[in-house]
């Protein structure tokens, strides 16, 4: 920290609105803060305020922040202000910090140990769908009696259609199942409260998902394992009903300061209040014109539940991100909703006004848009300072298709993301198994990569002999090998790669991340793999690339497993070398801002989502069986808004006049919403921009009406 820096206050830099709630230092706070009005300058100001000019022990403050991301970032800026102080500051995402003290509390919280691998999201459905399948939870249909006119082949094939349907009504189920007991954990619905005989009962339906729910959560507890959703809800269980352990978490915990409010869900609301049980104040951030996570448990009112009865609200409306021309369309569209909130954004900066073009198919709108982007980097627009922002992943091969026919560099968030490639997923297996050898999911994933002329009989008499040997998988692996069942090829492949699952293990506890990584990827065998499986070789490489980045990072390797668990799609993809243009959903894009936005796709049955429409707001907040599913049509107005508002310089909004989506033909056709945010059509396209004139669609229906 230089002199200037300490001579000065940290509210020097803030407006007096700004000043008022970063000052305010006791009680409970909840700051109304718009879209580029400065909440993260607001909030490290108030870090900085609190340890430098209030004597506040940073290391009793703790923060949380949408990405773990942004709180690595507000504690650089902080760190301008107070210096080294910075460092023990307590900031992640609500995930992250559960974690923490999970892992401070392990056995109290129900594992074996601390070492507990957090299962990603896509293992976590795979590991449901097992289960369903195993239980047998979707029954086949008898078959009639066979008819003795047909022959042998026609009845075999008639079985396996039969059979067939089974599997496609199994996926179905377990794919429904896994976002149930998704949402269940993110209203407060824990595993005992289901399997309580006291409880009522549910109908059919729900009662074979807490079937599933509970089988799930004992296979998870088998296997030292928590899922995204266990790691608030069993931090907050924990604090609820272990009096030491609230006593050592909150007690510790002398300033609450959440950021994005507006999207916690219920578990986290109520894990907030049980962290801020002894604080001296709680400061509660967002914007409700921004609560886009309904489909994640979030519900109006979050960020007033999360400061308490009686706090005080402060409003920033200043924005000094985008131009009053962009403003004004995304304060519109917001307008139309149930409950209006308090203060339009402003900000006295003139520019371009949106343009809205309509096209005559989604892949000439993918082209347009392509062309576009890239004569604005032939303009000298940086290709990272530039995004296209689509409601829902589906609709994104066409840009994908076209970007790479415009030869432009671009990334994509929300849709098939590096992360979720196998080879990362390969890597993160073998480095699991390395903290935890008895892993059977991760050694499923990797024994046959590369192919090792494992049969899956090969594969399960490991896994058998794991579970009942209490072995781990590279002791396992050389006495399968040794016990002379297997050809010579599965039998040279399975001491290899017992050789190298023990190696990991014997360094797992003294070796830096990045070093094991490479040796996952060069004593396994597996980088064979990396160099023959089918696809694009440079683009496998570049992800083990990027894991080799945040491995660098890491302190150990179970952190770096925990990192990589709950690292978001936006976090991994930012780690690519070189500028790109960013391809996008909406709510990958939260936190975000571009020079140049581009808005495709705003039609009728993709934006607003007809299902999201549909389901409006059910349940309510409070109720762990039936908590808010989705946020309706208010929701997609507030998807619109932070669209619109990701942009500083230029809004591009578009549509087709036809689309094919889901393999059918979709009416298309302008959104409703570009009425309600007054967008006028400013040009249509035939691969060429020519001027028409404007068709304003209709509104959609508002409960309330228009505040």
């Amino acid at each position: 920290m230089d002199l200037i820096s300490f001579l000065r206050s940290p509210l020097d830099d803030l407006d007096p609105d700004q000043r008022a709630a970063a000052s305010a230092v006791l009680g409970s706070h909840v700051v109304v803060a718009g879209a580029g009005t400065g909440k993260t300058r607001t909030l490290t100001a108030r870090i900085g305020h609190l340890v430098r000019e209030r004597g506040v022990d940073p290391s009793t403050i703790v923060g949380t922040t949408f990405t773990n991301k942004a709180g690595r970032e507000i504690r650089d800026r902080v760190a301008a202000v107070v210096g080294d102080a910075s460092g023990s500051l307590r900031l992640g995402t609500f995930h992250s910090l559960g974690a923490r003290i999970l892992r401070r509390h392990a056995v109290a919280a129900g594992f074996q140990d601390r070492s507990f691998v957090v299962l990603p999201q896509d293992e976590a459905a795979d590991l449901v769908h097992r289960i369903v399948e195993e239980q047998r939870l979707v029954r086949a249909v008898p078959l009639p009696d066979r008819d003795p006119a047909l022959s042998d082949e026609d009845w075999e094939r008639f079985a396996g259609e039969a059979e067939g349907d089974r599997k496609r009504e199994t996926a179905a189920f377990a794919r429904e199942a896994t976002r149930t007991i998704a949402r269940w954990k993110s209203w407060g619905l824990t595993a005992a409260m289901v399997a309580d005989p006291r409880r009522g009962r549910r109908d059919a339906r729900e009662e074979a998902f807490a079937s599933t729910y509970m089988a799930y959560q004992r296979a998870l507890e088998a296997r030292n394992m928590a899922d995204f959703g266990d790691l608030v809800l069993k931090a907050l269980v924990l604090l609820e009903e272990d009096p030491r352990a609230a006593r050592v978490e909150a007690g510790s915990v002398s300033h609450l300061l959440v950021d994005e409010a507006q999207d916690a869900n219920a578990v986290q609301v109520r894990f907030a209040r049980a962290l801020a049980a002894e604080a001296e104040s709680v400061f509660a951030v967002g914007d409700e014109n921004q609560n886009i996570m309904a489909f994640q448990g979030a519900f109006p009112g979050a960020m007033k539940a999360i400061a308490g009865p009686g706090a005080t609200v402060h409003v920033l409306t200043r924005n000094r991100r985008c131009t009053d021309e962009i403003l004004r369309p995304a304060n519109e569209v917001v307008r139309w909703n149930r409950a209006a909130v308090r203060g339009a954004l402003v900000s006295g900066l003139s520019g371009r006004p949106p343009a809205v073009t309509a096209y005559d198919s989604e892949v000439a709108e993918a082209h347009g848009v392509a062309k576009a982007a890239k004569q604005l980097v032939q303009a000298g627009t940086d290709p990272s300072r530039i995004a296209v922002l689509v409601r829902s992943a589906w609709v994104l091969k066409p840009y994908e298709e076209a970007f790479v026919r415009a030869k432009v560099p671009f990334s994509v968030v929300g849709g098939r993301n590096a992360l979720d490639r196998e080879e990362a997923k390969d890597v993160i297996a073998f480095l699991r198994l390395a903290t935890s050898p008895r892993d059977d999911l991760a050694f499923r994933r990797i024994a046959n990569k590369p192919a090792r002329g494992l049969g899956q009989a090969a594969v399960e008499s490991v896994v058998a002999h794991v579970a009942a040997s209490g072995r781990t998988f590279h002791e396992a692996c050389v006495a399968v090998a040794d016990a002379g069942h297997l050809d010579e090829r599965a039998r040279e492949g399975l001491e290899i790669l017992g050789e190298g699952l023990g190696l990991l293990y014997a360094r797992a506890a003294g070796t830096k991340p990045d070093a094991l990584v490479e040796i996952a990827v060069g004593r396994t065998g597996y980088e064979e793999h990396l160099d023959r499986a089918e696809g694009d070789r440079k683009e496998r490489r570049a992800t083990v690339a990027m894991l080799r980045r945040v491995a660098r990072e890491a302190g150990d390797l179970t952190d770096l497993l925990e990192t990589l668990a709950l690292m978001s799609d936006l976090e991994f993809e930012g780690l690519r070398e070189g500028a790109r243009v960013r391809i996008s959903t909406i709510h990958a894009a939260k936190g975000l801002e571009f020079d140049e936005v581009f808005l495709p796709c705003w039609e009728q049955g993709v934006f607003p989502n007809p299902r999201a429409v549909e389901e409006g707001v059910r349940g309510r907040a409070g109720d762990p069986w039936n908590g808010p599913i989705g946020g309706g049509v208010d929701e997609e107005r507030r998807l619109a808004h932070v669209g619109l508002t990701r942009a500083r310089h230029g809004v591009h909004v578009s549509y087709a006049t036809n689309r094919i989506g889901f393999g059918a033909f979709l009416g298309a056709g302008p959104s409703a919403l570009l009425a309600e945010a007054d967008l006028e059509l400013t040009a249509a396209s035939n691969g060429d921009l020519r001027p028409a004139k404007a068709s304003r669609g209709t509104r959609m229906a508002s409960p309330r009406g228009r505040r």
